[in-house]
């Protein structure tokens, strides 16, 4: 009340409150003022489960998009005009993006640990491993690898190509077969052994070599694979995502799982509409999840225990998750 006959004495007002004007008058000042220190408040805290945007980190597009450590490593490649192409490897730490490494006339895929590359060279029809850091080619492969996966678990490198799934030294020397099967998908390491998804049918085997094992046959194609702590998570083309026990998460319709991670402190996937667009990313916890709007074509989506990172045709994107339900998982599960 104090600051309406202030503002009252500013305005040179005299207000004698047995007028029953000088009492409306009174009243239109209090409401005036009270609303305006009402709008100066802060803005009220975010809601537990939500997202806090920033710009994206690279507005580039990425093929492929690796965590390693503290830092984000992407591969992309540039068009200079009527001459060939250039495929980068790029590497953000801090607020600082930087080129690693590049070759002219070919394109990458897959990035692992920050030091290894698949390089695709259409023009031979080959695919070739590098060790960026060294430039040297550790295994050449005669089936093309394009944007499959590429896993290290620092002793040897995985990837699939058109008959089987491989495996080679971070040294070098001969690849190794571990499995023959087409149309491989996905891949997934976890507790020394290779999971991939080809089909209806996810296997798995030794990351030594041995006889591959039958870990689940679903009633669809498995779109996506993901594996923690011995749990074992996949999604089937309209089902959903599920795991050994049930389902994890039904599916929507008219919407497909596409990518799933569980490399970080979360499981966190992308479901986008049957068209492409309209991606969702989710991250789970104990007891419920958590999801934002990615755009189309989200890929590549990873948990780095304070905010997802995932890449799409507008960039590379990091979104902190804010609110307790958005828990470490216990257990290698939710």
């Amino acid at each position: 009340m104090w600051r309406v006959l202030a503002l009252a004495s500013v305005m040179g007002m005299r207000i004698h409150i047995t007028s029953p004007i000088a009492l409306v008058c009174l009243i239109v000042l209090f409401l005036y003022v009270r609303g305006h220190a009402v709008s100066r408040q802060p803005a009220a805290p975010a809601p537990t489960g939500s997202v806090a945007t920033a710009p994206p980190i690279t507005r580039e597009q990425p093929e492929r998009l690796d965590r390693s450590g503290d830092d984000l490593f992407w591969t992309t490649t540039r068009r200079l005009g009527a001459g060939p192409s250039i495929a980068l490897v790029r590497r953000a730490h801090d607020d600082t993006v930087t080129t690693v490494y590049r070759e002219f006339g070919v394109w990458f895929g897959d990035i692992a640990g920050g030091r290894f590359v698949v390089v695709n060279d259409d023009l031979r029809g080959v695919s070739r491993i590098r060790l960026i850091d060294r430039g040297v080619t550790l295994a050449t492969s005669m089936w093309p690898i394009g944007r499959r996966d590429l896993l290290t678990d620092g002793t040897a490198l995985y990837w699939a190509d058109a008959a089987g799934v491989r495996a080679v030294s971070i040294r070098g020397g001969t690849v190794r077969t571990l499995a023959r099967a087409a149309d491989v998908r996905s891949l997934a390491l976890d507790g020394g052994r290779l999971y991939f998804a080809a089909g209806t049918v996810v296997r798995s085997v030794g990351t030594g070599g041995g006889r591959a094992r039958t870990e689940a046959i679903g009633r669809a194609t498995i779109t996506a694979l993901a594996a923690r702590g011995g749990r074992l998570y996949w999604s089937e083309l309209g089902a959903g995502i599920r795991q050994h026990g049930g389902f994890l998460r039904s599916a929507a319709a008219g919407r497909v799982v596409t990518e799933l991670s569980a490399a970080g402190t979360r499981l966190v996937s992308v479901d986008c509409a049957t068209s492409g667009t309209d991606c969702l990313v989710r991250a789970y916890s104990d007891d419920g999840s958590s999801a934002f709007e990615a755009g189309p074509g989200a890929h590549d989506v990873q948990d780095d225990g304070v905010a997802v990172v995932y890449a799409g045709p507008g960039g590379v994107t990091r979104r902190l998750l804010m609110g307790p339900r958005l828990t470490r998982l216990r257990g290698g599960g939710p």
